[in-house]
């Protein structure tokens, strides 16, 4: 188990890897992306970031809400369409309509990646399972599998990012056999 404030440190000692997953609570979620664009930064990485959850645009507020860096990260940003946030022409975002367009996501992940050339990168999914909300179980599967194997054949590492008891058992699996590492950072239980 690692203390969510480690995650980067952690990963940074598994630097071989080109898939993790990474496990944490919905306390420690935004704790988890912070440390993930930390991680970026501090090795020099550009960040791919696939959002399904937040809108590009609010993740950039929180961000410089706590003053960390966004020059490095890059969004493919499937939510704010969806959600009603009218996205301006932005340099460092590419938007997908909807997160149930997964061909289209993987696409705009292999554009970006692409565009970034040589430069290290790393792909960051936030979350598995907010994209799972959208699409069929057995869809997600393929969407991951496919995905993670990408960007392993190009050099790319990858972060996964899934809520402790939110994603589904047959997902797991999948997360497990195709990802290098396993990073639980699940924080404390509260009494109430």
């Amino acid at each position: 188990m690692t203390d969510p404030e480690q995650i980067g440190a952690t990963l940074k000692e598994n630097e071989d890897a080109m898939a993790t997953s990474l496990i944490t609570d919905i306390s420690n979620y935004f704790t988890a992306m912070k440390e993930v664009v930390r991680y970026c930064q501090e090795t020099d990485r550009k960040c791919v970031y696939v959002t399904a959850t937040i809108p590009s645009s609010v993740i950039l507020e929180q961000l410089a809400s706590e003053e960390i860096s966004t020059d490095h990260v890059y969004f493919v940003d499937c939510i704010s369409y969806m959600v009603g946030k009218a996205p301006e022409k932005e340099d460092r975002v590419l938007f997908v309509e909807s997160p149930t367009m997964v061909e289209t996501i993987m696409l705009k992940v292999h554009t970006m990646v692409k565009m970034l050339g040589e430069e290290p990168k790393l792909v960051f999914l936030d979350s598995v399972n907010t994209l799972s909300l959208h699409n069929d179980e057995k869809i997600m599967q393929e969407f991951v599998h496919y995905l993670i194997n990408a960007l392993r054949v190009r050099a790319v590492p990858s972060v996964v990012l899934s809520i402790v008891d939110q994603t589904t058992e047959d997902l797991e699996i999948i997360l497990k056999l195709v990802c290098d590492e396993v990073i639980e950072a699940v924080g404390e239980e509260e009494d109430f």
